[in-house]
Protein backbone atom coordinates (compact mmCIF):
# COMPACT_ATOMS: atom_id res chain seq x y z
CA UNK A 1 0.00 0.00 0.00
CA UNK A 2 1.23 3.24 -1.03
CA UNK A 3 2.18 5.78 1.95
CA UNK A 4 -0.11 8.18 2.31
CA UNK A 5 1.00 10.78 5.35
CA UNK A 6 -2.03 13.11 4.99
CA UNK A 7 -4.14 10.11 5.71
CA UNK A 8 -1.89 8.71 8.82
CA UNK A 9 -1.10 12.09 10.73
CA UNK A 10 -4.78 13.08 9.96
CA UNK A 11 -6.16 10.15 12.00
CA UNK A 12 -3.49 10.52 14.35
CA UNK A 13 -4.61 14.03 15.45
CA UNK A 14 -8.11 13.30 15.19
CA UNK A 15 -8.12 10.35 17.28
CA UNK A 16 -5.78 12.51 20.68
CA UNK A 17 -9.06 14.65 22.01
CA UNK A 18 -6.70 16.14 24.19
CA UNK A 19 -3.18 17.87 24.40
CA UNK A 20 -0.17 16.34 25.24
CA UNK A 21 2.38 17.95 27.95
CA UNK A 22 5.22 19.73 26.09
CA UNK A 23 8.22 17.74 25.48
CA UNK A 24 10.16 17.49 28.81
CA UNK A 25 13.44 19.13 27.12
CA UNK A 26 11.89 22.10 25.53
CA UNK A 27 10.55 23.20 28.88
CA UNK A 28 14.14 23.07 30.08
CA UNK A 29 15.40 24.92 27.20
CA UNK A 30 12.36 27.54 28.00
CA UNK A 31 12.48 27.41 31.49
CA UNK A 32 15.99 26.43 32.39
CA UNK A 33 19.42 27.52 33.24
CA UNK A 34 22.06 26.05 31.32
CA UNK A 35 25.59 27.19 30.52
CA UNK A 36 26.01 26.37 27.19
CA UNK A 37 22.73 28.52 26.77
CA UNK A 38 23.94 31.39 27.97
CA UNK A 39 23.36 33.43 24.78
CA UNK A 40 19.58 32.50 24.20
CA UNK A 41 17.61 35.19 25.21
CA UNK A 42 15.13 34.64 27.40
CA UNK A 43 13.34 37.90 27.17
CA UNK A 44 10.01 36.54 25.88
CA UNK A 45 7.43 38.76 26.51
CA UNK A 46 5.58 40.27 22.85
CA UNK A 47 7.67 38.01 21.17
CA UNK A 48 7.16 35.84 18.16
CA UNK A 49 8.08 31.90 17.77
CA UNK A 50 6.89 29.83 15.50
CA UNK A 51 6.23 26.43 15.63
CA UNK A 52 7.35 24.01 12.68
CA UNK A 53 5.01 20.84 12.85
CA UNK A 54 2.74 21.79 15.89
CA UNK A 55 0.76 18.64 15.73
CA UNK A 56 -1.52 18.78 18.52
CA UNK A 57 -0.44 22.17 19.96
CA UNK A 58 1.03 21.03 23.05
CA UNK A 59 3.78 23.68 22.99
CA UNK A 60 0.92 26.56 22.55
CA UNK A 61 0.56 26.82 26.40
CA UNK A 62 3.88 27.13 27.22
CA UNK A 63 4.42 29.80 25.47
CA UNK A 64 1.31 31.68 25.88
CA UNK A 65 2.37 31.24 29.63
CA UNK A 66 6.03 33.33 28.92
CA UNK A 67 3.94 35.71 26.31
CA UNK A 68 5.39 34.65 23.42
CA UNK A 69 2.83 35.19 20.33
CA UNK A 70 2.40 31.86 18.75
CA UNK A 71 2.10 30.96 15.15
CA UNK A 72 2.23 27.46 13.67
CA UNK A 73 2.35 25.54 10.50
CA UNK A 74 1.17 21.99 10.04
CA UNK A 75 0.97 19.56 6.78
CA UNK A 76 -2.93 19.39 6.05
CA UNK A 77 -5.85 21.48 6.75
CA UNK A 78 -7.72 19.01 9.45
CA UNK A 79 -4.50 19.16 11.52
CA UNK A 80 -4.65 22.73 11.40
CA UNK A 81 -8.51 22.85 12.23
CA UNK A 82 -8.40 20.75 15.13
CA UNK A 83 -5.84 22.44 16.84
CA UNK A 84 -7.33 26.33 15.84
CA UNK A 85 -11.06 24.69 17.87
CA UNK A 86 -9.43 23.06 21.08
CA UNK A 87 -10.61 24.55 24.29
CA UNK A 88 -7.33 24.26 25.73
CA UNK A 89 -6.00 27.63 23.56
CA UNK A 90 -8.80 29.39 23.99
CA UNK A 91 -8.30 33.08 24.31
CA UNK A 92 -4.67 32.57 22.42
CA UNK A 93 -4.56 34.39 19.45
CA UNK A 94 -2.47 31.29 17.20
CA UNK A 95 -2.00 31.92 13.74
CA UNK A 96 -2.43 28.29 12.50
CA UNK A 97 -1.66 27.62 8.86
CA UNK A 98 -1.03 25.01 6.16
CA UNK A 99 2.35 24.31 5.22
CA UNK A 100 5.69 22.83 5.40
CA UNK A 101 9.40 22.60 6.21
CA UNK A 102 9.64 23.39 2.32
CA UNK A 103 7.01 25.86 2.07
CA UNK A 104 6.61 27.84 5.22
CA UNK A 105 3.60 30.40 4.72
CA UNK A 106 4.84 33.03 6.70
CA UNK A 107 6.77 36.38 5.21
CA UNK A 108 10.36 36.95 5.55
CA UNK A 109 11.89 37.89 9.43
CA UNK A 110 8.69 37.32 11.28
CA UNK A 111 9.70 35.38 13.87
CA UNK A 112 12.26 36.01 16.81
CA UNK A 113 12.30 32.04 17.59
CA UNK A 114 11.08 28.78 15.34
CA UNK A 115 11.04 25.65 17.16
CA UNK A 116 10.95 22.63 15.00
CA UNK A 117 10.64 19.70 17.05
CA UNK A 118 11.12 16.84 15.72
CA UNK A 119 9.82 17.12 12.18
CA UNK A 120 12.66 19.31 10.19
CA UNK A 121 13.62 15.46 8.95
CA UNK A 122 10.46 14.48 7.57
CA UNK A 123 11.06 15.21 3.44
CA UNK A 124 8.67 15.08 0.58
CA UNK A 125 8.52 12.07 -1.85
CA UNK A 126 10.43 14.36 -4.29
CA UNK A 127 12.96 16.34 -2.06
CA UNK A 128 16.40 14.99 -1.10
CA UNK A 129 17.82 18.48 0.23
CA UNK A 130 17.64 18.86 4.09
CA UNK A 131 19.41 22.14 3.47
CA UNK A 132 16.03 23.48 1.78
CA UNK A 133 14.66 23.32 5.08
CA UNK A 134 16.90 24.75 6.87
CA UNK A 135 17.27 27.91 4.33
CA UNK A 136 13.45 28.31 5.25
CA UNK A 137 13.39 28.72 8.76
CA UNK A 138 16.41 31.32 8.35
CA UNK A 139 14.30 33.01 5.67
CA UNK A 140 11.44 33.66 8.57
CA UNK A 141 13.29 33.90 11.27
CA UNK A 142 14.62 37.70 12.19
CA UNK A 143 18.41 38.19 11.85
CA UNK A 144 19.90 37.32 15.69
CA UNK A 145 16.77 35.40 16.19
CA UNK A 146 17.15 31.78 17.44
CA UNK A 147 16.71 28.18 15.82
CA UNK A 148 15.30 25.22 18.07
CA UNK A 149 15.77 22.00 15.92
CA UNK A 150 15.48 18.29 17.05
CA UNK A 151 16.80 15.24 15.17
CA UNK A 152 16.81 11.11 15.73
CA UNK A 153 20.24 10.13 15.96
CA UNK A 154 21.47 7.42 13.35
CA UNK A 155 20.92 4.76 16.09
CA UNK A 156 16.87 6.10 16.78
CA UNK A 157 14.16 3.26 16.95
CA UNK A 158 12.70 5.03 14.41
CA UNK A 159 15.67 3.98 11.40
CA UNK A 160 15.07 0.46 12.29
CA UNK A 161 15.33 -2.04 9.19
CA UNK A 162 14.92 1.13 6.89
CA UNK A 163 15.85 1.42 3.08
CA UNK A 164 18.92 3.15 1.79
CA UNK A 165 18.03 6.02 -0.36
CA UNK A 166 20.59 8.50 -1.43
CA UNK A 167 23.14 9.52 0.93
CA UNK A 168 21.84 10.53 4.40
CA UNK A 169 18.29 9.65 3.11
CA UNK A 170 15.68 6.77 4.04
CA UNK A 171 12.77 5.14 3.62
CA UNK A 172 10.88 4.05 6.93
CA UNK A 173 10.25 0.44 6.46
CA UNK A 174 9.79 -0.64 10.27
CA UNK A 175 8.09 2.09 12.30
CA UNK A 176 7.10 0.61 15.96
CA UNK A 177 3.86 2.79 15.28
CA UNK A 178 2.73 2.26 12.23
CA UNK A 179 2.00 5.46 11.36
CA UNK A 180 5.71 6.53 8.97
CA UNK A 181 6.04 3.38 6.85
CA UNK A 182 7.20 4.64 3.54
CA UNK A 183 7.95 8.43 4.53
CA UNK A 184 11.43 9.46 3.38
CA UNK A 185 13.85 10.69 6.34
CA UNK A 186 17.22 12.64 6.35
CA UNK A 187 19.41 10.55 9.04
CA UNK A 188 22.09 12.35 10.36
CA UNK A 189 25.54 9.73 10.67
CA UNK A 190 26.40 11.70 13.45
CA UNK A 191 26.10 15.02 15.55
CA UNK A 192 29.09 17.16 12.80
CA UNK A 193 26.39 15.65 10.56
CA UNK A 194 23.75 17.33 11.70
CA UNK A 195 25.93 20.56 13.05
CA UNK A 196 27.24 21.07 9.50
CA UNK A 197 23.63 22.45 8.65
CA UNK A 198 24.24 25.73 10.71
CA UNK A 199 27.46 26.21 10.20
CA UNK A 200 27.06 29.26 7.81
CA UNK A 201 24.48 30.78 9.19
CA UNK A 202 25.23 30.49 13.53
CA UNK A 203 26.88 33.32 15.82
CA UNK A 204 26.34 30.33 18.27
CA UNK A 205 24.99 26.63 17.74
CA UNK A 206 25.01 24.49 21.22
CA UNK A 207 23.85 20.59 20.46
CA UNK A 208 22.70 18.04 23.45
CA UNK A 209 22.07 14.49 22.89
CA UNK A 210 19.36 12.69 24.35
CA UNK A 211 19.73 9.11 25.08
CA UNK A 212 16.75 6.91 26.56
CA UNK A 213 16.36 2.77 26.11
CA UNK A 214 12.55 3.83 27.19
CA UNK A 215 11.10 0.48 27.86
CA UNK A 216 12.22 -1.61 24.64
CA UNK A 217 12.62 1.61 22.28
CA UNK A 218 15.54 3.57 21.61
CA UNK A 219 14.87 7.42 22.29
CA UNK A 220 17.89 8.95 20.91
CA UNK A 221 18.06 12.51 19.60
CA UNK A 222 20.29 15.44 19.00
CA UNK A 223 18.84 18.84 20.10
CA UNK A 224 20.63 22.42 18.71
CA UNK A 225 19.90 25.41 19.76
CA UNK A 226 20.94 28.07 17.24
CA UNK A 227 21.59 32.19 17.18
CA UNK A 228 21.55 33.37 14.09
CA UNK A 229 23.57 35.61 12.13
Amino acid sequence: MKYDRDKSWNSIYAENTEIAYPPEAVIRIFLGQFPKLEFLDKNFQGKKILDVGFGDGRNFPLFNRLGLLSSGVEITKDIVNNASERKEFKGQELDLRIGSCEEIPFEANMFDYLISWNSSYYMSSESFDYQKHIDEFVRVTKPKGYLIVSVPTASAFIYESCEELEKGYVRIKNDYFGVRNGQVMRRFEDKDDFLSCFSNISQYCECAEIKMDWFGLAYNWYVAVIKLN
